[in-house]
Formats: C-alpha cells, structure tokens, sequence
C-alpha cells in the first residue's frame, strides 16, 4: 500500500457527487451560425466530444460562435471539470484551465458548490478505477454509448478535510513532476542513441 492510500483515514465519511458539485450539460450549437477563426474578437471557442483527448483537450481546428448572453451558463470557468458523455473517452475526466470556452451538448461541465471541496481532489478522485468502474455502470447503449447523468450523479466519493484533501494533491502533483522529469530523461537518452547509430553504423 502506498503512501497516498494511506491518507485518507478509514472513518472518512462518503458523498455523493450530486451533494458537492452541479452538473452543466453543454449546448446543442447546431443551429448556430458558427465560424473557423474569431472574426469580431466576441467570438468563443467551442468544445466538442472529439476535442477530448483522454485526460488533455486538443485545441486544434475549433469553431467560434459570436457570444450571446443565452451561452451564460455553458461558458467555462477555471477550474472546471469536464467530461464526456459519450464517445471513447465518456466520463473521463479533464480539468481545465483555460476560460472563455463553450462546451457543446456531447460534454458536461462539473462545477464544486461547496467550498469542502477542492477542484483538484474531485479530479484526482474521478481517475480511480474505482470511479471508472461506476462510470461503466452508469453507460447506457449498445451501439451509441451514452452516460446517465442522474446515476453519475449517485456516484460516492470520499471526503476528507481540505487539508487532508491538499496533502494529497501535494503528493500527487510530486509524482506528476517527477514523471515529466523521467520522460525527458527518456527522451534525452533516446536522442544519444540516435546521435551514436548514426555515427557508428551509417553505412
């Protein structure tokens, strides 16, 4: 057992989703005039199910819709978390950083209403295979996967104290680091390589 399993104290009492955070089911854009670059600097990037990249959102080849005031709601605020709700990557979370984008009708947006918990820990907390599993439970089609809101909803997490909750993000976000450190080294020794075979065997 690891260290970050330990933290959380066995009397830690469980919620469920629906009792720490709103959901925001995104916006059907469909009728919208939208368009490929910001024309009259008003515009806002839209996201798509296909912009969701496992836990990244790829940013390339958006569509912008001149802001109106009835997209209020589907706007992304920093530190939100967003989902998919159907689609390979359904219900995998991404924690997003950036503002000012729209979220179409095939994503969701998480939002914390209360301030026992942090963003981050929610994040952390939806990428267990414990969470993951729930997520297939509540997957609904055959063919069109579709995720049931109302169960997600359902779904328990612990929660600790916010302090309980930042030393564990502490922890985390340390091992983060230390595997973008190990990928660069990687990357480092595989260009040594290539530089050696190069050198030595170009025949």
């Amino acid at each position: 057992m690891d260290e970050t399993t330990k933290m959380v104290p066995e009397s830690t009492k469980r919620v469920m989703l629906k009792d720490v955070c709103e959901l925001q089911k995104g916006f059907d854009f469909i009728n919208e005039e939208l368009n490929s670059e910001n024309v009259f600097f008003n515009s806002f990037p839209i996201l798509y199910s296909h912009n969701m990249n496992g836990r990244n959102v790829d940013l390339e080849d958006l569509k912008y819709v001149d802001f109106n005031k009835k997209f209020e709601k589907y706007k992304i605020s920093e530190n939100d978390i967003l989902i998919s709700l159907t689609g390979d990557n359904i219900g995998m979370p991404v924690l997003f950083t950036h503002t000012n984008f729209l979220v179409s009708d095939h994503l969701a947006l998480i939002r914390i209403k209360k301030d026992t918990i942090l963003p981050k820990f929610l994040f952390y907390c939806m990428q267990t295979y414990q969470f993951e599993d729930f997520i297939n439970s509540a997957t609904t089609g055959i063919t069109n996967h579709m995720l049931d809101l109302s169960k997600f909803l359902t779904c328990e997490i612990p929660l600790p104290t916010v302090k309980v909750q930042q030393s564990i993000i502490d922890s985390l976000e340390s091992k983060e680091v230390d595997i973008i450190h190990f990928e660069r080294n990687i990357a480092h020794k595989e260009e040594e390589i290539e530089e050696l075979l190069n050198l030595n065997l170009n025949v």
